[in-house]
């Protein structure tokens, strides 16, 4: 028997940890390798591993739609028949007794997967660390391209009522692109609602915290949660451990004496697709531009970590211009280290700074607005650059951290779990 996984390129640390240690366990395991970005990145898989290649369909020529056209109906039906058909195929000849997946909604290629391993009555888990996107950031994504808006098409609301959200702004998004939304329906693998992670033919949902477990009960999700920590939470185990080794690897100026540290994220617009990348440099400047000067003002010094599908080359201008070091491995590393998150645009490590009592403040002055924090305490929100200069004049050193974490352990759950349940 053996256990199959699919990652995407945020989770790819996770899932090649887990890799190591199912073989450590005597597991088979295969890695199903579902788009460009992930294939570009087994070459770093234990040999051991067997890869398997179903790559989703470039469907860039679909967003230049803003019409339904029966021509790339078509053309993107037999591909995902294809698609369909190749899984099926894989199915038969390897001996798959478990799926873990960064989730049952992502792309056509994995809806199909899943869809025939549910016939197969094969144990199927969503594994994804971090949170779970809200409705409101799965829009913004979808705002800029015509095609999605399907508020005008009312027969297509009527049919596909699960698939579609009315916007603040009145108007109604498909989540799948509406060609492929009728394809998707034909092959019966549509999720019940694929605005919310686990809708669709997974059984049991692995959140790394409670928080993020509260998060997919809010969303009326039904299937089984477990929260097992993740790669990163161990990482943050590790850094409450050993805080002097990790300052010395974050490599800290020693003129300063017991410095402040802030931990910088630049946003992913770009990489989201919410803003070209022209526009998104200009927004991450003006944060640099704001943090610099509370920085030199504070004697403190500025820790930036990127996200994993962002690129280093993309954001050394920061260094060069701002001269804040950019460190390449997850911030989770040295989260314990840092007295202040700052920050433009909501993200899931928002949640790891309030669980573990750092303060975090976040520049909601440009337009996209998510209050998923607002009633976290450690978190305040700041709607304009002179409230939060304002604030960002007299830091202080945090000395009230502690580690809500300290009890997960992902190697030991992950494990119990994937081979007993």
């Amino acid at each position: 028997m053996s256990i199959a996984l699919i990652p995407n390129t945020s989770s790819w640390s996770n899932y090649l940890n887990l890799s190591k240690l199912l073989i450590k366990k005597k597991e088979k395991v295969i890695f199903i390798i579902t788009n460009e970005h992930v294939k570009k990145l087994k070459k770093k898989l234990p040999k051991q591993v067997t890869v398997i290649d179903i790559i989703e369909p470039n469907k860039n020529l679909l967003l230049e739609l803003n019409s339904f056209k029966i021509f790339y109906y078509f053309f993107y039906f037999l591909a995902y028949l294809k698609i369909y058909l190749k899984s099926l195929y894989y199915f038969q000849i390897l001996n798959i007794e478990k799926i873990i997946t960064v989730g049952d909604r992502e792309n056509g290629t994995i809806l199909s997967i899943l869809k025939i391993a549910k016939k197969n009555k094969i144990k199927i888990f969503i594994y994804h660390a971090g949170g779970m996107a809200s409705k409101n950031m799965l829009v913004l994504s979808r705002l800029k391209f015509e095609i999605f808006d399907v508020t005008l098409d009312k027969n297509f609301i009527h049919k596909f009522k699960n698939q579609c959200n009315k916007h603040t702004n009145k108007k109604t998004y498909a989540f799948y692109h509406p060609v492929l939304t009728k394809i998707f329906n034909f092959f019966d693998i549509l999720p019940s609602n694929p605005w919310v992670m686990g809708s669709g033919n997974s059984d049991i949902v692995l959140v790394e915290s409670n928080f993020v477990k509260n998060l997919y009960l809010k969303s009326n999700l039904k299937k089984e949660l477990l929260v097992i920590g993740s790669c990163q939470i161990d990482n943050i185990n590790e850094s409450f451990k050993q805080k002097n080794f990790f300052k010395t690897r974050l490599n800290i100026n020693s003129k300063k004496k017991n410095p402040i540290n802030i931990g910088f994220t630049p946003n992913v617009w770009f990489e989201h697709n919410l803003l070209s990348k022209d526009e998104a440099y200009k927004r991450n400047d003006l944060l640099c531009k704001i943090l610099k000067d509370s920085a030199d003002k504070n004697k403190a010094n500025v820790l930036v970590f990127l996200h994993p599908k962002q690129k280093i080359k993309n954001y050394q201008w920061i260094e060069q211009k701002y001269r804040f070091k950019i460190y390449k491995k997850n911030i989770s590393y040295f989260i314990s280290n840092l007295d202040y998150l700052f920050i433009g645009f909501s993200s899931t490590i928002i949640y790891w700074a309030s669980d573990l009592g750092i303060k975090v403040l976040v520049a909601n002055f440009f337009k996209e607005k998510n209050s998923v924090f607002k009633n976290f305490k450690n978190v305040r929100y700041f709607d304009s650059i002179p409230s939060i200069k304002k604030n960002l004049e007299n830091l202080k050193k945090n000395k009230k951290k502690t580690n809500i974490y300290e009890d997960l352990n992902f190697k030991k759950n992950i494990i119990s779990l994937i081979i007993n349940k």
